[in-house]
Formats: structure tokens, C-alpha cells, sequence
């Protein structure tokens, strides 16, 4: 999965959250990547439980919105 590209304004989020934990925790804060990997831990989880439907409707919505702002290329 080397490659993926996080969009520009969440990564903003993700940096300004790094930020207050840095502040807060200093060199013990946790780094992009520990957030990261929580939410795809917790986005399994969901997935395995009644939550699969809405997350499902959630993902293929957000997969129209790409499809039309690149013109509809895969």
C-alpha cells in the first residue's frame, strides 16, 4: 500500500492534531502514523459488526464524489 496519498485536508487535520499532542505529551505524543493505524484498526472492526451497511453507503458515496471531481476516470 506503499503510495497512498492521504488528501490534502485531512492530512491538514491529522497535522493539527499531532500538534496539540505534541504539546500535551511532547516526545511521547503519538506520530501520524499511530493515528493512522488506530483508524484502520477501528474501521475493521466496524466493518465485522451491523455497521457494515452504513459504512458501506458512507464509502460508496465517497467514491461517487472522487469519480466526478476526476471526470469519471478509474
Amino acid at each position: 500500500m506503499a503510495g497512498t496519498r492521504i488528501p490534502d485536508d485531512l492530512y491538514q487535520q491529522l497535522q493539527a492534531i499531532r500538534a496539540e499532542l505534541l504539546l500535551e505529551f511532547g516526545s511521547e505524543a503519538p506520530v501520524l502514523q499511530d493515528m493512522v493505524n488506530i483508524a484502520i484498526i477501528r474501521f475493521i472492526e466496524s466493518w465485522q459488526t451491523v455497521e457494515r451497511q452504513e459504512i458501506l453507503k458512507v464509502l460508496l458515496e465517497s467514491r461517487e464524489k472522487a469519480r466526478s471531481r476526476m471526470g469519471h476516470r478509474d
